[in-house]
């Protein structure tokens, strides 16, 4: 199981100068679309890349920009977030094939718009046909929204998906719709020859429980943003947590280096523990 660290860009600037590696990276097209500067934008992604040992994906950040449908009060990601720009969706993906047709040799994977909930499904299948066109769907991470989606058309796109990788949508509490069937999908790619990915669960009994290639999670990040952490001490059903509080940013940075390190070993528990159940995954 590969744990992806996201919003590494966040940080990647402080950890090109530490002697620590990150296994895995999540960043966000939401960040780099902001950036004016196109020389600032591939330092970013040089420093991610000289800090990550293995596979580093981009997510398309729509659900950060356009989170929320006014008049019905509907918000993809399962938050109130109102809509961070005025850039209209259209030209959000132009912005975003722009860029993976610049930098895309940075990176392993990249995350499709997966704002079917939003725009409809059917406005994201086209948005896959562009990609497709331009050589890009190779590298295509699709994503199952169950809202919108039943496992007949989940096992149709895990036998189309040019890059053999889904996604599926973590736990959303505040839409209260209840853990999906992780068992299920988790079956379906894996008899099509599919690595999937679960977004934002890696809580310890979503991963004891569900054999997926891979999660993400931005918690890693907590010290640097909030100042404070747990580290974890202990991973399998139960959760031994040290509270900190760093006040400087010195101390924070140091933390975060032993926050990497515990997700590193994270990783190597919750692989060898399904390795241990008969459960491998193979990266191609």
């Amino acid at each position: 199981m590969k744990i992806f660290l996201a919003t590494m860009e966040s940080q990647c600037s402080y950890l090109s100068r530490a002697s620590i590696k990150a296994r895995n990276a999540f960043i966000s097209f939401y960040t780099f679309s902001r950036f004016r500067d196109k020389a600032r934008l591939v330092k970013v992604l040089y420093n991610v890349r000289s800090i990550v040992t293995g596979l580093i994906t981009c997510d398309s950040g729509a659900h950060t920009f356009f989170a929320e449908v006014p008049e019905k009060g509907f918000s993809a990601s399962g938050h109130n977030k109102k809509t961070k720009t005025k850039m209209g969706i259209d030209e959000y993906f132009e912005k975003y094939l722009q860029f993976l047709k610049e930098f895309g040799q940075y990176l392993d994977y990249f995350v499709e718009l997966d704002i079917g909930e939003i725009v409809g499904q059917e406005k994201v299948e086209g948005w896959r046909e562009v990609l497709k066109k331009e050589g890009l769907f190779k590298k295509c991470i699709t994503c199952y929204h169950p809202s919108i989606m039943n496992l007949d058309y989940f096992e149709k796109m895990c036998k189309e998906s040019e890059s053999r990788y889904v996604a599926v949508e973590g736990d959303r509490p505040m839409q209260r719709r209840g853990r999906l069937d992780y068992t299920t999908l988790i079956k379906i790619a894996r008899k099509n020859n599919c690595k999937i990915h679960g977004f934002a669960m890696t809580k310890p009994d979503a991963l004891s429980m569900f054999p997926f290639f891979s999660v993400d999670s931005s918690s890693w990040n907590a010290i640097m943003v909030y100042g404070k952490s747990g580290i974890r001490k202990t991973y399998g059903k139960t959760r031994d947590f040290e509270s900190v509080y760093i006040k400087t940013y010195e101390g924070r940075g140091h933390l975060l280096l032993k926050e990497i390190e515990a997700w590193n070993k994270m990783e190597d528990f919750y692989t060898n523990l399904w390795k241990i159940r008969g459960v491998e995954w193979l990266d191609n």
